[in-house]
């Protein structure tokens, strides 16, 4: 009970911090925080996205299926939509995928982007498939073991930006390895759940020291990273 209390009030807490780019000084995380993090604006595809959600997937998932993995909600996934409209890159990789709607959030947002999909469950990826036909869009998902083999390949290629979905805490410490080696200058990475438990957030707070991030805002239920080299050593907390 007191984790459910506690919560709440800890996230009320935070939204003192920055809020409306309040005490921000750098031009890029005003712009960020102000322009996209908060931005309200209801664009066209999260209708589409939306519809294909209430027509195939909600009320299809049990508890089990949530438990493996969960259903993104709209706050989250637009989130998602506007930092990659706002960046525009031309690679993305998401490891793991939210059954699909976290996919096509991303691949609406700037439909030119290459998108690669690292799923290693297979009734997840199958579910995902089904969904993403649905949209008409053209996205390659891996599927499957060995996918931290599949993941390193895909890191390797440098993707410019990168979402990481919530994983059992086990898989985080060979992350971090994967991660410090391969993230290039200008990667913009999203970590979802980034205080849902110990190991999670250490691989966060590990990520955040390294000599290639720049800038970090953390979000709560995302925490984001900067390499841009040209921007001067940074952490936030933003309101989300």
């Amino acid at each position: 009970m007191a984790k459910r209390i506690f919560k709440p009030c800890i996230k009320g807490i935070r939204k003192i911090r920055h809020s409306k780019g309040y005490g921000v000084h750098s031009p890029f995380a005003f712009n960020l925080i102000t322009k996209v993090i908060e931005e309200d604006f209801m664009y066209y595809a999260y209708g589409d996205i939306e519809q294909i959600r209430r027509n195939f997937l909600r009320g299809n998932l049990s508890r089990k299926d949530l438990n493996l993995r969960k259903n993104i909600s709209f706050r989250k996934a637009s989130l998602l939509f506007r930092l990659v409209n706002y960046f525009k890159p031309s690679s993305i990789l998401e490891i793991g995928t939210a059954w699909g709607i976290s996919t096509l959030y991303l691949k609406k947002a700037h439909t030119i982007s290459d998108l690669t999909v690292i799923e290693p469950d297979h009734y997840i990826a199958k579910t995902a498939l089904d969904i993403i036909k649905k949209s008409g869009e053209k996205i390659f998902l891996q599927e499957g073991d060995p996918w931290m083999e599949k993941l390193s390949s895909q890191m390797k290629k440098n993707p410019d930006f990168i979402v990481l979905h919530q994983f059992k805490s086990g898989i985080y410490p060979l992350l971090l390895e994967l991660f410090v080696q391969n993230i290039q200058e200008n990667s913009v990475l999203v970590i979802e759940g980034i205080y849902s438990n110990k190991k999670i957030k250490s691989f966060w707070e590990a990520l955040k020291t390294t000599d290639k991030v720049r800038v970090t805002m953390d979000l709560y239920d995302y925490g984001i990273i900067f390499c841009n080299v040209k921007l001067n050593k940074q952490d936030y907390v933003v309101a989300f």
